[in-house]
């Protein structure tokens, strides 16, 4: 009995097994045995790699004629040799160092370390995976391409085969760039783009058989449309790392070791010292074209389209409010003219918060005369900052 096959399992008497075909001389793989069998697939298959790479480069209109006519046995098919193309690119990216010798785009160096390293990041993510967006995009390119020339005799599908022999040269064009010119990034890319360009329209003359000027002026329309299409992917490809990258910057921690959680202040009213109350009460009137909604002794509060309000305060109420605290030596540099007062629901947290990160304690929260409980500090600068809410709201 004979040996047998050890892919079918069937009795071999020859060289190669009669079911499958599968040599019977068959021993452990070795690296030798790898490159060489790498190699046969890819030079033999009765020599179509070679010519189709040397049709596609003497005249690439008439290889993707003769294919969608019928050749099909004379050439590589057009998604294997695109497909290949783009393997071999991104090969020649890795061995060359894409990442580090890319420098087209340049960072703004006046961002903060955090956001530059976030921009670097995001930049290196795009670069690699450029081609593969581009690749990608291929129908939608080819698409736009038979719109373009929607009168001629192709189908959607042979213009496709057509565009990937384009693509899969450009892309190996990119190949022999990346490995000769690799220190010279913004060379690199404007040759392809310029060659990219330029054997588009040669392809297309031969391919399509229209007029010549009208074919430059259709592939022009072509690339302007297939760059949009190409930046809107790398668009939706990378808005998944921005949104991770606000989630992240939301979850972080400030300084003192809390994290940072969203604004919780329900408006603001921002108070000015004036002289006396019913002259200014007066001038604002007319000025905001509105009445006071609070018109009452030491204090005179307009309301403001955005939620905020405007108080007067003559000197003598804050100075009545306050009391001695004014006298202080924080106010030598000059006089007190404002107030921030925020509305919270929990002033009493707020000022400790407030006097526990530097803030000079004015007065404690309790009950004030015009209906609010509120508490007041002094920040760092000399500005009076006062927590308050309406006494008839809960906490």
């Amino acid at each position: 009995m004979g040996a047998k096959c050890l892919n079918c399992g069937a009795e071999i008497n020859g060289t190669f097994c009669i079911d499958c075909g599968q040599s019977s001389s068959i021993s452990r793989l070795n690296i030798r045995h790898v490159i060489s069998t790498a190699a046969s697939h890819f030079f033999s298959m009765d020599s179509i790699v070679p010519s189709t790479f040397m049709g596609l480069t003497r005249n690439p209109g008439k290889v993707s004629r003769e294919y969608v006519d019928g050749h099909r046995t004379s050439y590589v098919a057009p998604f294997r040799y695109c497909l290949t193309a783009v393997a071999l690119l991104m090969l020649a990216y890795a061995l060359v160092g894409r990442e580090t010798s890319f420098v087209l785009f340049q960072t703004d160096r006046t961002l903060s370390p955090e956001l530059l390293k976030f921009q670097a990041d995001t930049l290196s993510f795009v670069l690699r995976n450029l081609n593969l967006v581009i690749f990608a995009a291929l129908p939608l390119q080819a698409l736009v391409l038979k719109g373009f020339f929607h009168r001629s005799r192709y189908n959607y599908a042979e213009v496709v085969s057509f565009y990937l022999y384009v693509m899969g040269h450009s892309f190996l064009f990119g190949t022999v760039l990346a490995l000769t010119l690799s220190s010279a990034s913004q060379l690199q890319f404007f040759l392809r783009i310029l060659f990219q360009t330029l054997y588009s329209i040669f392809a297309a003359i031969g391919f399509f058989g229209e007029n010549r000027v009208t074919t430059v002026f259709k592939c022009i329309g072509v690339g302007i449309l297939n760059i949009i299409i190409v930046a809107a992917m790398v668009v939706l490809l990378i808005a998944p790392r921005f949104e991770g990258r606000i989630n992240e910057i939301r979850g972080e921690k400030n300084l003192s070791g809390t994290e940072i959680q969203e604004i919780q202040i329900k408006r603001a009213m921002f108070i000015i010292y004036v002289s006396d109350q019913q002259v200014s009460r007066n001038f604002y009137t007319k000025v905001l074209a509105t009445e006071p909604v609070l018109d009452v002794p030491g204090m005179t509060e307009f309301s403001l389209k955005d939620g905020s309000s405007l108080g007067l305060m003559p000197e003598a109420g804050i100075k009545k409010l306050l009391g001695n605290s004014l006298n202080k030596p924080t106010f030598v540099s000059g006089p007190l003219r404002a107030e921030l007062y925020l509305f919270v629901d929990d002033p009493d947290s707020y000022l400790k918060r407030a006097v526990e990160s530097g803030a000079e304690p004015l007065s404690e929260c309790k009950a004030r005369d015009w209906g609010d409980y509120a508490g007041y500090c002094l920040d760092m600068d000399g500005h009076v900052l006062g927590f308050g809410r309406p006494i008839t709201e809960s906490k």
